[in-house]
This record gives C-alpha cells, structure tokens and sequence, in this order.
C-alpha cells in the first residue's frame, strides 16, 4: 500500500544537499516566503524574485521539498471547463504549524486570510491521510479560474468526482458554494 500511495523518495542527496548548502541563505529566504505563500497558488517566478534566487533553484528547492514529503503541490483539475482556468499547481506543507513557524507567525493573531489557507492545509492533508489509509485511490487537485472562482479540492477516482468547498467562517454563505454548484450543474463534481 505504502508504494502506491507515495512515490519512493528520489533523494539524490548527495547533489541535491550540495546545492542547497552552496546556498543557505537564498533557502532561508525561500522556506520563510514558502511558510507565507503556504496552500496558494505556486509561481516560481515571484517566489524567485522575493527570495533572491534563480528560478531553478527555486524549482529545486520544491522538489527536495516534495521529495522529502515536507510538501506536497496540489495540481490545477485539468478538465478544460473555462477560458480563464488557472494551471499551476498550489503547494501545501505538512503541516499548519511548520506554515507559520515558517513565516514567522507563530505567537501572532491569525487574520482570517490566513486561517483560510491553513484550514485548507489540515483538510488536505487529513484526506490524503484517509484516502491512504483506507487505501480508496485517487487523486487530489483544485479547480480556480481568474479572478475568483475556485473549488478547493477535488478528489478523483475513475469516473468519480468529489469537490470541497473549505471555510472557516461561523456561517455559511450561499456564494461559498457558487464554483462548486458551477462544477455540479456541468456534471463534473
């Protein structure tokens, strides 16, 4: 079950921890924008610039990430269903209290920007969890388009689909479940 569920880690560590300690302080700058960005859209290119570090190391620091199972990317649903689909992945870290940890956040109040976005992760993150634990297969990704649509998981199976809608709000609020009623109304959640 092990085996199918998680790639065996390729840590080609010996290069991989090489490059990474030829440039400590761009990781550095990396992992705290990382605990920031936690559970949003991945652009490499911004992070990059905000971490001062090439966009391929960047790339290379979200593989040793990925490889180490600290992370996790989230990739965009791939069904064509509008124009303005987002198609980079989301990158989530293992846990809530790494993100903040990360960011340098820990002892702060939370706003609710990022509530949201650590809520996220624990869901994500407790249904992989029972998806492999129960051993149901499957795959996990999100549907967004630009601005402001977004269903935020969507677990597939074959021809089965299941959408997530995660809010922390007290209430919920008829236009949380608009992306959602889009995706059921076509017949793909």
């Amino acid at each position: 079950m092990w085996g199918r569920t998680f790639k065996s880690p390729k840590l080609h560590s010996i290069d991989s921890v090489t490059k990474v300690l030829k440039n400590l302080d761009g990781l550095f700058r990396f992992l705290q924008i990382r605990g920031v960005v936690n559970g949003q859209i991945l652009n490499a290119s911004n992070i990059a610039r905000d971490s001062g570090v090439s966009r391929t190391t960047v790339n290379g620091h979200f593989e040793i990430l990925t490889d180490t199972l600290i992370g996790n990317k989230l990739p965009a649903y791939e069904k064509q269903i509008s124009v303005k689909e987002v198609t980079h992945p989301k990158f989530y870290l293992f846990d809530a209290g790494v993100a903040r940890c990360l960011s340098h956040t820990l002892r702060s109040p939370m706003d609710s920007f990022e509530k949201g976005f650590l809520f996220e992760t624990i869901i994500l993150n407790e249904l992989k969890a029972f998806n492999s634990y129960n051993d149901l297969g499957g795959q996990f990704s999100f549907w967004a388009t630009n601005p402001k649509g977004e269903v935020d998981i969507i677990w597939t199976q074959g021809k089965k689909h299941i959408g997530f809608e995660i809010k922390t709000n007290k209430t919920w609020k008829s236009e949380f479940s608009k992306s959602t009623n889009k995706l059921r109304k076509r017949e793909i959640i």
